[in-house]
């Protein structure tokens, strides 16, 4: 059986000096052949496609660094990896955007419910206990 350099903790991938493996590590590491399909369908599913033809939500465009313009700025990106070991790909890659070099001109928000909405909304399912009303929340996985 083959020792793994790298171990699972609360899903997260550690080394054994107790840091967080970085996204270059293991892409250089014995498991390169997991990590890599693992962080070319997270692109994938973001963009237009990969070879493993997951279902793409055609979130982002990429392009050249030559191509952007010199008004825009260009931003980073943070990978956090996690291991899963009951979904169906379970060696995860997470990409975070960091948007503070990014100039946007369009609304960055979200509309959601204020806290009076959400107040009124709690207090209903509270106080009508004989109706027994339940309260379901949900998460979206692609936002678009």
């Amino acid at each position: 059986m083959a020792q793994h350099l790298f171990q699972y903790r609360a899903n997260h991938i550690y080394h054994p000096n107790d840091t967080k493996e970085t996204i270059d590590i293991m892409l250089a590491g014995p498991a390169q052949h997991l990590w890599t399909k693992s962080l070319s369908n997270k692109w994938g599913r973001l963009a237009q496609d990969n070879k493993s033809g997951v279902h793409h939500t055609d979130t982002i465009d990429l392009f050249h660094k030559s191509e952007v313009l010199h008004s825009r700025g260009i931003t980073y990106t943070t990978c956090m990896l996690d291991h899963l070991p009951l979904k169906i790909e379970p060696n995860r890659v997470s990409i975070a955007v960091d948007g503070d070099r990014l100039s946007y001109v369009d609304d960055l928000t979200s509309p959601a419910a204020n806290l009076l909405k959400t107040k009124v909304l709690v207090n209903r399912i509270i106080s009508y206990e004989k109706y027994r009303l339940k309260l379901m929340l949900a998460d979206i996985k692609d936002h678009l």
